[in-house]
């Protein structure tokens, strides 16, 4: 009877310290995700450019492309793609803040969101090279 009651117990052990584990886990993705929309919508709001983590994976890409003798074609489909994912990032940035309405007051939310909708309709009228900082030092 006291096997089982051992053997129960460090189930139970084993059991809330998954949970444990899975419970912070979930914490540090909610907080991650929350600390990506607002550190993106501050950068698109003052600097009016595509966010750094955002732009430099494809500016690295198209870099490379350039060195390894890509066509332009080559390169507008990587700008193209760039552009894409410009637009679902900023898009999930705008959902972000119209569902979960993390501002101070409902004001501040409204300019909030003009600001990203105004950034979001500017950068799909750009082209692609305009988006991206492609000089030799990058970012």
């Amino acid at each position: 009877m006291s096997t089982v009651i051992i053997a129960a117990g460090i189930w139970l052990g084993v059991v809330l310290l998954l949970v444990r584990i899975v419970n912070r886990w979930a914490a540090y993705q909610i907080r991650r995700s929350v600390d990506n929309s607002f550190s993106a919508a501050d950068y698109i709001a003052n600097q009016k450019r595509v966010p750094v983590a955002w732009r430099a994976p494809y500016e690295k890409r198209i870099r490379e492309a350039r060195r390894q003798g890509a066509s332009e074609a080559q390169l507008a489909r990587l700008g193209e793609q760039a552009k894409q994912h410009f637009d679902r990032n900023i898009a999930s940035v705008i959902k972000f803040f119209d569902k979960e309405g993390f501002t101070d007051n409902p004001d501040t939310r409204r300019l909030l969101l003009r600001t990203l909708q105004e950034q979001r309709e500017s950068w799909a009228r750009e082209e692609w090279q305009a988006l991206l900082d492609l000089t030799d030092n990058g970012g």
